[in-house]
This record gives C-alpha cells, structure tokens and sequence, in this order.
C-alpha cells in the first residue's frame, strides 16, 4: 500500500517540530536569540506557518497539525501543545534572568529567594501530584486483583504493593497510608 508523500512530509515535519519543541524546553538558551522562533511560539496558527529547512520543518495549517499529532504522538495534540508553552515559558524565563543584572545586592538576592520559593512550591504540588496518582494505582490495581477472584493475583498484586510502599517510605514525609 503505499503512503501519501505530503503526509509522509507533514509526519516527518510534525515529529521534528516536537523535537525542537522539547530541546526549547530543555535548552532555552540556545533558542533565546531566535527571534522568528519564539514569534512562532505565540500561538498554534504561528506555530503550525514556522518553517524551517534545515531542521525538517515545513509549514502545514494548524488542522493538519492537530490530525497529525493525534496520530503519531503518544500524547497527541494536547501534548505537542502543553510542549509548545512550556517551551516558550522556558525561554520566557531564560530572558527574564537574563535581563536582571547580576548584582550581589539585598533586592536581587531577596528576589532570588522568591524564585526558588516559588519553585520549591511548584515542586512539591508537583510530587503531590505524583503521589496522589501512584495511591490511586494502588487502589485499582488492588480492586483489579480482587474483581479477578483469583488468590494468586490477589496475593502477588499484594506482595508487589507491599515493595512499592517500602519503597515510597523512604520519603522524608510520607505521603502514602497503609491499605487498611
């Protein structure tokens, strides 16, 4: 059977623009002087008319786009979109940074102590978030085990659990109870 090449082309086009779309994320400094790039990030309408060659990427409509991300993304469109603003908070923030001045004084420093105040608490909803999703995999996998009706699924989903909560006890403040 063979394939369409314009999709092949938007396909490889879409994976490629995902690609640099997490290395913005990950490296926002190397993107902080790609003016075209963060005007791209603005919008989906902008992201999806961004071009550029070298990298594989060719412009496409944003339905195009959407239908693509949808069926080559583990996380679809929503996905390729949530990476798109982190992308642009990242270089955002690089930006901001940047254009403080680095002086050592009590404002900057005060400032700085905020910052990270700020991350420490995005960090722990962050954790919570996470925790709160492994307890509740704990609860169904539980329920699994016991709908099965089956002793040796129930006993080795317990034993499992078991590990998984010696494991999580290592935490500092234990956020996991004990299954009743």
């Amino acid at each position: 059977m063979k394939t369409d090449p314009r999709l092949e082309k938007n396909s490889a086009s879409v994976r490629a623009l995902d690609k640099l779309l997490q290395e913005a994320i990950d490296n926002p400094a190397s993107y902080a002087a790609d003016n075209q790039f963060i005007a791209a990030l603005k919008s989906q309408g902008a992201l999806a008319k961004f071009s550029r060659e070298d990298a594989g990427i060719a412009p496409s409509s944003i339905n195009t786009i959407k239908r693509i991300a949808e069926d080559i993304l583990a996380d679809g469109f929503q996905g390729f979109d949530a990476r798109r603003t982190s992308a642009a908070d990242a270089i955002g923030i690089f930006l901001e940074r940047s254009a403080r001045s680095g002086k050592r004084t009590k404002a900057a420093l005060s400032e700085q102590i905020d910052e990270l105040k700020d991350l420490l608490q995005i960090a722990l909803q962050d954790c919570w978030h996470l925790t709160m999703a492994i307890n509740k995999s704990f609860n169904q996998g539980l329920s699994y085990a016991r709908d099965s009706n089956n002793p040796i699924i129930l006993e080795k989903c317990l034993r499992e659990q078991k590990a998984l909560r010696l494991q999580m006890s290592l935490c500092k403040r234990p956020a996991l109870r004990k299954e009743d």
